[in-house]
């Protein structure tokens, strides 16, 4: 009896929103290679996905990551712990400089660059990279 009067009393309290960012974003560019992709997963829990692809003479060359991110004020911090699976902690920050509920515009704050990226449904997929190269 008690399990079921604290189910109720947890579905009649209001969902908490998700983080802005939260969600599957896609974007072309990186620093060093302007036609290179990422597709970025921020889950609401704080955790993070991203999947990068660089594409040299149509051939695909992927690289993914994993760890958490935050945001305080304008400030996203990537926490990265592994790349391929492989222990590789680094700290990425970031500048946010707009968020709307399909674009985000940010920038690499050592590096002074932008980045713009789409929200794109969970189950996008990358495209290949005869199709971009």
């Amino acid at each position: 009896m008690r399990l079921v009067l604290a189910l109720l009393v947890l579905a009649a309290l209001p969902a908490r929103a998700a983080p802005p960012l939260a969600g599957t974003w896609f974007g072309y560019g990186q620093p060093w290679n302007k036609s290179a992709m990422y597709l970025d997963t921020m889950e609401p829990n704080g955790r993070f996905h991203a999947h990068h692809r660089f594409c040299l003479k149509g051939k695909a060359n992927d690289q993914y990551e994993q760890g958490a991110w935050s945001l305080q004020k304008d400030m996203l911090t990537i926490r990265i712990e592994t790349v391929n699976g492989r222990f590789q902690p680094r700290v990425d920050d970031y500048k946010l400089l707009s968020v709307t509920p399909k674009q985000q515009h940010y920038v690499y704050i050592p590096m002074n660059f932008a980045y713009t990226s789409q929200r794109v449904a969970p189950d996008y997929k990358m495209p290949d990279c005869d199709l971009v190269s």
